[in-house]
């Protein structure tokens, strides 16, 4: 299936989104349909990264069958989606689908921090003591203007796309934090030692 500007506006500007955010780090993106919801993946981030997307009708012709598919920009600027076999949905892939779904039904009980993103999730891996690869800090510039969400598993960053009078939206689940990040988070946010 490829996907064109001229054909699918909606969902070509989230395909294009995600790749603008990701700065094209990777050689191609993997995504998961379930439920009739997409999830994307990439591979430069180590499985560390999910992207899901919502609410555009184009969507339902690859609902149908549900499944992994790859995602990759030719050469013409279009998106090409295909699906992939069985054999090359690896555990990892299956696990951020899953952390993606979970992350996603818990959106509306997080914290929220309304802060800027990027200098929020470097803070709290500096406090962490994490070494940050420069791949993610150059995502992290790209989320200046996303709305930034936490629980003790997750970092999610949503941002509202107005495309053709939807109000659409892009959530990215940050799911690479473990549990002891929010605990020292929270302790500093309480003035702790």
């Amino acid at each position: 299936m490829i996907v064109r500007k001229e054909q699918s506006k909606t969902f070509y500007k989230y395909l294009k989104l995600i790749y603008d955010i990701l700065a094209a780090e990777t050689s191609g993106y993997a995504l998961y349909i379930h439920e009739g919801r997409l999830y994307f993946t990439t591979y430069a981030m180590g499985g560390k990264l999910s992207i899901s997307c919502s609410g555009v009708e184009v969507y339902d012709e690859l609902c149908k069958e549900p499944g992994a598919y790859e995602i990759r920009m030719t050469p013409h600027k279009d998106f090409e989606i295909s699906k992939l076999p069985e054999s090359k949905v690896t555990e990892d892939m299956k696990n951020i689908f899953k952390h993606a779904t979970i992350g996603l039904e818990e959106k509306n009980h997080l914290c929220e921090i309304n802060s800027n993103c990027s200098s929020v999730i470097a803070d709290i891996a500096r406090k962490s003591k994490l070494r940050i690869k420069d791949r993610y800090l150059k995502v992290m510039k790209k989320l200046q203007d996303f709305d930034v969400s936490m629980n003790k598993d997750f970092i999610i960053c949503t941002k509202a796309e107005a495309v053709d009078k939807e109000n659409l939206q892009v959530v990215l689940i940050m799911y690479f934090w473990c549990e002891d990040i929010q605990d020292e988070y929270d302790q500093d946010k309480l003035g702790m030692d």
